[in-house]
């Protein structure tokens, strides 16, 4: 051994680097939204996206998300559950979403495959006309980053006078 002891002080020290270290190379993304608003996100509208799989029909759910924070919100990953009147009738997953800028809003389009059975029970029920109204529910699971926690977000409406 060369002589050299180590005390506390340079215990300390390395670890208050390391930690330094960590926020740099890490960003502040663990920081991004914890201690902000959360982000927000509404339902804009669904259409029938055309499928070569008639009895599979896909739909394209429009969404907005909003920023209210000044940092940016870079979106990974998310997945998404669309209910109407209590059953699920669209789910779906998707990589490919921008980065919101703080203080800022934007549009952005998913896909999503219907879940037959819970759809065959929906159209039964709105034939039956027992029903003018249902509600919906849109769940989202937002990956942020691998250092930020996954965001929850949910939406709920009516829609009223089906025809």
């Amino acid at each position: 051994m060369n002589g050299k002891r180590i005390t506390k002080r340079d215990t300390r020290s390395t670890a208050v680097i390391a930690l330094l270290l960590l926020l740099l190379l890490g960003g502040c993304a663990p920081l991004g939204h914890l201690g902000g608003e959360k982000p927000r996100v509404s339902l804009k509208g669904i259409s029938v996206v055309p499928s070569k799989n008639v009895m599979m029909p896909r739909f394209r759910i429009d969404l907005r998300f909003v920023n209210p924070n000044r940092t940016p919100l870079p979106l990974k990953g998310i997945f998404y559950t669309l209910k109407f009147a209590d059953r699920q009738i669209l789910s779906g997953a998707s990589r490919e979403l921008p980065t919101i800028a703080g203080y800022s809003e934007e549009d952005v389009s998913l896909f999503a495959g219907v879940d037959m059975v819970g759809g065959i029970k929906l159209m039964k029920q709105l034939l039956s006309g027992k029903i003018s109204k249902f509600n919906y529910v849109l769940d989202a699971k937002i990956d942020t980053g691998r250092f930020s926690p996954a965001l929850h977000l949910r939406e709920e409406g009516e829609i009223i006078d089906v025809d």
